[in-house]
């Protein structure tokens, strides 16, 4: 009986096995081996001919800062990217059916800036990158690589370009195809539009260049067969270049001439609010120094032939002047702008009178201690700045207290109540001042 069955045994038998098999040899993967981002593959080995060897490349890409080649993990998505190069290496390294063949790091920068600048930036951005990974454990340099330092990436520039929806996408195409320079390119670019086409790039587009690529090329088989060599170079250690200064050479033919700052004019708003006529004028000397003099000139009298009312009065002349040091690189500031600090002295006389009731007198600063700071209002009118500043120092006046009346002759006289001096030493000065730069024509050569 059993003699007669055991052929239909060892069948089912031999079918059980088979599906088991099938079942232990489905493999999941949870890393797209494909090139994409975000899909899951699902590689069956009983589906996939072991003649049929797919090449795949995936991508990497690590951001950096402007003029930076410091890798630095929080910014952009550059930790995300991290994760998925260090589970990528890993599968390749448990799954045998994953083989590495070439490993291609491209450094690139943005296309400003001159080119060997780009250049020693590009190598330095794939040089610390790669050391950051190897000290992360994700050792790249087991596998064959090949180092790229692309310097300035006007071929991906071109590329984002063509692919964007940007109003000004006609424009740059235009430029991109002309005959010039890299140079004289991106100096036309900086005059379009009164400079918006440039702040566009520099905020959409140039942060995209700014980069470090990690090209993986691999091969999807089901049975490996002998392993392939290739003639690759195996770079084992990573130096950073030295990065020189930053200049942007832009090739264009400049006057024998140029314009350098003669004088700035001045007037303080707060005083001007309070109808105190105010001037003053400010001449840079050198890089670091300036010397300033103020003259205050309010003069005016109201109600002073009216018996009905009582005059107002504010007549005020005085003059300071000041000695300023601007801190700083001047080499990389506007004339006049930064922080600064300074000496001052000054002396005046004035007659203030409220209603009925005045003082007139004399006043000096003897010695004040000045402190401040000037910016640039805007790009449009680079001539124009705003400055504001606070002095401190000390003040004596000799004053004389007096009342008007109304005279016989129908004018106002005043009468002397007392006299009196009064000294203060603190806040001598509050300043909120529109400031014009005036330029003269200079032949070039020597400096300010």
């Amino acid at each position: 009986m059993l003699l007669n069955h055991k052929w239909r045994f060892l069948t089912l038998a031999q079918l059980l096995f088979l599906i088991h098999i099938s079942m232990a040899n489905a493999t999941v993967l949870n890393i797209d081996i494909r090139g994409g981002i975000n899909d899951t593959v699902f590689i069956q080995a009983t589906v996939v001919d072991e003649d049929v060897k797919t090449s795949c490349t995936r991508d990497f890409t690590i951001y950096y800062k402007l003029n930076e080649s410091v890798f630095i993990p929080s910014f952009s998505d550059n930790t995300e990217t991290l994760n998925r190069l260090r589970d990528f290496i890993n599968a390749c390294q448990r799954d045998s059916s994953l083989t590495i063949k070439r490993i291609v790091v491209t450094g690139s920068c943005s296309v400003e800036g001159g080119m060997q600048y780009n250049k020693t930036l590009a190598i330095n951005r794939y040089t610390q990158c790669l050391n950051y990974l190897q000290k992360n454990n994700i050792d790249l340099s087991r596998y064959p690589i090949d180092v790229i330092g692309a310097g300035a990436n006007w071929t991906q520039f071109r590329t984002l370009t063509e692919n964007s929806g940007s109003p000004y996408k006609s424009q740059i195409m235009e430029v991109l195809n002309s005959n010039l320079t890299d140079n004289a390119k991106l100096t036309d670019m900086k005059r379009m539009d009164n400079g918006k086409l440039y702040s566009f790039l520099r905020q959409d587009v140039f942060p995209k260049l700014r980069y470090t690529n990690i090209a993986i090329n691999y091969d999807s088989l089901s049975k490996q067969s002998q392993p392939v060599n290739y003639i690759f170079p195996r770079i084992m250690l990573y130096e950073p270049v030295e990065v020189p200064v930053y200049q942007e050479v832009v090739e264009v033919i400049e006057p024998a001439w140029r314009w350098k700052p003669l004088l700035a004019l001045k007037t303080n708003l707060l005083f001007d609010a309070l109808t105190a006529l105010n001037v003053e004028v400010e001449v840079p000397i050198k890089q670091n120094w300036s010397i300033a003099g103020e003259w205050m000139f309010p003069w005016w009298l109201r109600d002073k032939d009216n018996p009905n009312k009582k005059p107002w009065r504010l007549e005020l002349l005085c003059g300071t002047l000041e000695g300023r040091y601007w801190f700083g690189n001047r080499q990389e500031r506007r004339v006049l702008t930064g922080w600064f600090a300074g000496l001052y002295t000054g002396a005046g006389l004035y007659d203030i009178q409220w209603k009925a009731k005045g003082y007139q007198g004399e006043f000096f600063v003897a010695a004040g201690v000045s402190a401040g700071y000037a910016h640039q209002i805007s790009k449009r009118f680079p001539n124009l700045s705003m400055e504001y500043s606070l002095g401190i120092g000390f003040f004596r006046s000799h004053y004389r207290h007096y009342e008007a009346f109304f005279g016989s002759d129908t004018k106002w006289h005043p009468i002397r109540l007392n006299n009196g001096r009064y000294t203060w030493i603190g806040p001598t000065r509050l300043k909120v001042s529109l400031v014009w730069l005036l330029n003269y024509k200079s032949k070039k050569g020597g400096n300010l």
